[in-house]
């Protein structure tokens, strides 16, 4: 599975963002891109995730990027755990 063609990343102020549908610009936590640990599929899936959500999950998503810095990791968020399931199914 590629990355949909309306999807790219972009750095931006030291931190990297990617921008979706209807240019909207999210941040991506840095660990994504220094962490050799983490798979080619796994961070497919975030951005899948990110490029799903709803405007009001985008804000949630914000709010706790935002506030939890360096100890927010998505892949362990509630909201990336349903999503994967959903999509498992």
């Amino acid at each position: 599975m590629s990355l949909d063609e309306n999807l790219f990343i972009n750095k931006e102020d030291n931190n990297v963002y990617i921008h979706i549908k209807d240019n909207t610009k999210l941040p991506v936590p840095n660990y994504l891109y220094k962490n050799e640990y983490i798979t080619t599929e796994t961070k497919q899936n975030i951005y899948e995730y990110l490029s799903d959500m709803t405007p009001f999950e985008q804000k949630a998503y914000l709010i706790a990027f935002n506030h939890l810095n360096s100890s927010f990791h998505i892949t362990k968020s509630n909201g990336y755990k349903e999503w994967l399931e959903k999509k498992k199914k």
